[in-house]
């Protein structure tokens, strides 16, 4: 009896302690301290603030410059058709792509698509 109550208490202990790293790792990458959450850290810290950045604005275009104002046109223009909520893609995901352009066209004055498309008219 003393045995088996020796082995709960030891698997009881190892649990615990992975439960612990486990808690340890994730939280540390939401910290960003890059020694135990390794490369993962750096991906958490782009969306941990509420507002956008240009590092997450350049993410969800997959581009790597907003310099280039045609590529990032071109981007915009095949990740918001790919992600057409009528053509099964994802409303969320597609309004993350619109908000990543506004960003982009409002730190570089660029002037918005919208203005671009009524001018047109």
């Amino acid at each position: 009896m003393s045995i088996v109550r020796s082995g709960l208490v030891v698997g009881w202990r190892s649990m615990a302690c992975f439960f612990r790293a486990s808690r340890d790792f994730i939280w540390s990458s939401f910290e960003g301290n890059s020694s135990s959450a390794g490369s993962m850290s750096t991906g958490l810290k782009v969306f941990q603030s509420k507002r956008m950045t240009m590092d997450e604005a350049l993410l969800i275009l997959n581009i790597h410059d907003a310099s280039n104002q045609e590529e990032v046109y071109r981007a915009y223009a095949r990740l918001f058709a790919m992600n057409n909520p009528e053509k099964g893609g994802s409303f969320y995901l597609q309004s993350k792509v619109f908000r990543a352009l506004e960003y982009i066209e409002k730190t570089h004055g660029w002037g918005s698509l919208e203005e671009k498309y009524s001018a047109a008219k």
